[in-house]
């Protein structure tokens, strides 16, 4: 293969991996994004069995298995002696305070998995816009990718967003060569790997679902273009043969990813739909539909930036304008794309980038079909080179922005130097959120912080909200907390400080039932910021932002307020 060819997408994706790897220590020893899953791969680890019935596990063996390097060479150079001290840990913090370097390591470990899966997505994307339309089009959408906030953002986190993402872009791969391919014997052998790659992707997560709009538009597609040839005979017959054995194979990746599907399938299916998954909330009412469209669009703009955005709307404008031309392997992506946001607007309850990430790669050949379609249209080559040097350089700045975030912009950084600076050692604080969503934990060193009625000076305490591993009691934990804050709606708070962040307020805002307040702990928050109670608002730390510049990945900055009380 010709050295030269490769040297663009060598660079993008040289520049993909500086920005994923950039920034993955942050809040590091502290795990300040809670739903990561490295806690529940260590004991996954630790008992040899799979122990959380929430998520599909198939990321989590993944994990394992890219973990275990690491752990064995913690247990050779710490000895059984560093592996029961990682055991007698019951919370993070504890283990924060016990081995910070073991906790620290291990967090990173985990994420640069994640990194690495995002730019092999990078890769795939560019393979796919370059087998639907041409190099150009690869090149262009591999470089939007790379340099797209959001998706540089979800890959800071040691979660299954980026990692099913790229099964079901090694599938959409898979499902075009098989459609392209001449040879009927190797379309089929194409299309039954991708069958494959589909049941992985649901065993990853329930996102990965998806993948079966891909494999089912492949197959009408097998079945209209591909059968029409002499050589096949038995249409009908051939059709349900490769029908039932692309089922059989996709079954067979999701038992393999999903080893515990059937013998704790009720389990299972009692988490999904129980009440633990707040952010569902299904309706089929359009005013509310079209409400929810409009912000995840706000969403996707704050993830992509202005021009990338802009380059997305002229890539579909451009595929639109020449629909009767377009490739029908574009087929596949509309009708996923389609049917991905359809569900997500559908059942989610708030506009998130993690509910659409797979979404991103998509997206992102549309805006390489623009800059293709711009790029042709410019005959003057220095001029169209210079505008879209311009526009990679402003994303890229966009992005970079985002990552200095996770480095030190995060106002839980900026939360704890003040706490440290204004308020006197020795003072107790009490907080309404788990500490994760507030400051650093080494503040329990010279503070009393107090988490529903549990104060950091008593042995076990876990201002987390979440023990170490994955055994929690929702449904207890909202009763002990409602119990605590009717106590406190009564009078009953002396503390010199209250902090709260932010994501309270959304659900304060908006009326919804989440996990940690439902009726006494809004009312608290509602008095609380009304004066009622001898306290009054003495800092609020937030993180700017606006329509056009918001590079702010998901997961941070919440927006902090510290209560101080009134003397009387």
């Amino acid at each position: 293969m010709n050295i030269h060819k490769l040297n663009p997408i060598i660079f993008i994706l040289a520049i993909s991996l500086f920005l994923n790897l950039f920034g993955i220590g942050w809040g590091l020893p502290d795990r300040w994004h809670p739903d990561e899953h490295v806690a529940q791969t260590l004991q996954m680890i630790g008992e040899r069995k799979i122990v959380d019935f929430y998520h599909p596990p198939f990321y989590k063996i993944v994990l394992a298995g890219y973990m275990v390097p690491f752990l064995a060479y913690f247990v050779l150079t710490q000895g059984q002696a560093g592996v029961k001290l990682v055991s007698s840990c019951s919370s993070w913090i504890g283990l924060v305070r016990t081995l910070p370097d073991f906790a620290t390591n291990i967090y990173l470990v985990a994420r640069s998995m994640s990194a690495l899966f995002a730019v092999a997505c990078v890769y795939l994307t560019h393979r796919i816009g370059k087998a639907i339309y041409n190099e150009k089009v690869g090149l262009f959408s591999a470089m939007t990718l790379a340099a797209t906030m959001g998706f540089v953002g979800r890959s800071h986190l040691a979660k299954e967003g980026i990692f099913v993402t790229f099964l079901v872009l090694l599938v959409l791969l898979l499902c075009i060569s098989s459609f392209q391919t001449k040879e009927w014997g190797r379309a089929k052998k194409y299309f039954l790997l991708a069958c494959l790659f589909g049941g992985f992707s649901l065993a990853a997560k329930y996102d990965g679902g998806i993948a079966v709009v891909i494999l089912a538009v492949t197959f009408v597609l097998l079945v209209k273009e591909k059968m029409h040839s002499n050589e096949i005979t038995g249409k009908v017959k051939t059709s349900f043969q490769i029908a039932a054995l692309g089922v059989l194979v996709y079954m067979l990746g999701l038992i393999s990813g999903w080893p515990g599907l059937l013998s704790h399938f009720s389990r299972y299916k009692a988490s999904l739909m129980g009440s633990g998954y707040a952010v569902f909330s299904p309706t089929t009412n359009f005013p509310e539909l079209m409400e929810r469209f409009f912000d995840f669009a706000k969403v996707l703009l704050a993830s992509f930036g202005l021009p990338f955005s802009l380059l997305i709307l002229s890539g579909l404008f451009a595929y639109i304008l020449k629909f009767k031309k377009q490739p029908k392997e574009m087929v596949m992506i509309i009708v996923m794309m389609a049917s991905y946001f359809l569900v997500a607007i559908a059942i989610y309850n708030y506009a998130s980038i993690r509910f659409v990430i797979i979404s991103l790669p998509l997206l992102a050949i549309f805006a390489g079909l623009g800059i293709y379609a711009l790029y042709s249209k410019v005959k003057f080559r220095p001029i169209s080179i210079c505008l879209f040097t311009i526009l990679f350089v402003y994303s890229l700045a966009y992005t970079l922005r985002a990552d200095l975030v996770f480095v030190k912009k995060d106002t839980r950084y900026e939360c704890s130097q003040w706490i440290v600076k204004n308020i006197p050692k020795g003072a107790s604080i009490e907080i309404t959120r788990p500490l994760y969503n507030l400051f650093s934990s080494f503040i329990l060193d010279d503070y009393e912080v107090i988490f529903c009625g549990t104060s950091s000076q008593d042995s076990g305490f876990d201002a987390d909200g979440f023990s170490l591993f994955y055994k929690q009691d929702i449904e207890g934990r909202k009763k002990a907390k409602e119990k605590y804050f009717a106590k406190l709606n009564q009078g009953n708070i002396s503390v010199d400080y209250i902090i709260h962040s932010s994501w309270e307020s959304r659900f304060l805002d908006e009326g919804l039932e989440d996990l940690q307040l439902i009726k006494e702990g809004r009312n608290f928050l509602k008095n609380l910021f009304e004066g009622k109670f001898d306290y009054r608002l003495l800092k609020t730390i937030s993180y700017p932002e606006s329509l056009f510049w918001n590079p702010r990945p998901n997961g941070t900055c919440p927006t902090i307020y510290v209560f101080k009380k009134e003397k009387i």
